[in-house]
């Protein structure tokens, strides 16, 4: 069993420091990258998946309560919502650093994954 769309129940979405999100078409595109997310060693624990009106219910809250954002993660706010307004789904994965969220995204895009982006420590990176 793969991961399940998280589920709004008014609580707040983590910060996006030490995060790579990107997006899946579909649910198989969503079920054969987690499993090869999986497969290296990240637990469902460390991923975020969201989808629907609920994914973008949780982004609208995140953003409400975000002080200040770079250009970058407003746009990505405004593709992620749009996204999952299309029935997408944006999966967000914790990591350790740049090496890891490329590894990680690399492993997503041999699966469907597009659009990937890592908020690093001082500086947000989009991963191709």
């Amino acid at each position: 069993m793969t991961i399940e769309p998280l589920k709004d129940e008014n609580q707040l979405l983590p910060q996006l420091r030490g995060m790579v999100i990107g997006v899946l078409d579909t649910r198989q595109d969503v079920d054969a990258a987690v499993s090869a997310i999986k497969a290296a060693g990240i637990a469902d624990s460390e991923m975020i998946l969201l989808h629907g009106e609920d994914g973008i219910n949780l982004i609208e809250r995140f953003q409400s309560r975000s002080s200040y954002f770079s250009d970058c993660p407003e746009q990505l706010f405004r593709r992620d919502k749009s996204v999952l307004a299309e029935g997408k789904y944006a999966l967000a994965i914790n990591v350790d650093g740049g090496e890891q969220a490329r590894k990680l995204a690399a492993l997503a895009k041999q699966h469907g994954g597009h659009g990937f982006v890592h908020f690093g420590m001082f500086v947000d990176t989009q991963i191709n």
